[in-house]
């Protein structure tokens, strides 16, 4: 969990936030092993009678989505703690350079204006072949 906190993410982030967060988060999925435990029983008949053969299949996508929730609460958890004042400067990236390195012009505008340079003929090309070649009368449709 601790690496995943720390290098996944598309920014910097300082080890030093990532790894309580991973730590509490790792503690949570472990509570969570005990809290199946003491609820399987309860949880066994009801999905039992409900789900029948397939009691064990909804028993696992229910387990893996309360994991996946605890995982990315944690991530969550750690953009938060940087945000707030972690420490660490968030490195945000030059998007303008970005795309003029991707060969679009970026006016004072924003991307969205050079973008809608760069896709406006490909617009226009496609909105001609999607023309219809006929006209629609309902008052055809009457006589």
């Amino acid at each position: 969990l601790f690496l995943v906190y720390w290098l996944l993410p598309n920014l910097k982030v300082d080890p030093r936030q990532a790894l309580p967060v991973a730590v509490v988060v790792g503690l949570a999925l472990e509570a969570l092993k005990y809290v199946n435990l003491l609820v399987w029983p309860l949880l066994k008949t009801k999905l039992e009678r409900e789900y029948a053969i397939f009691q064990y299949s909804v028993t696992i996508l229910l387990w893996s989505f309360a994991a996946a929730m605890i995982v990315l609460g944690g991530a969550y958890w750690t953009a938060r703690r940087e945000e707030l004042g972690g420490g660490r400067k968030v490195m945000k990236r030059d998007w303008k350079a970005i795309a003029r390195a991707q060969g679009f012009e970026i006016g004072d505008a924003g991307p969205l204006e050079g973008l809608e340079k760069a896709f406006r003929p490909l617009v226009a090309d496609l909105s001609a072949e999607l023309e219809p070649d006929f006209t629609f009368d309902p008052r055809e449709d009457e006589e």
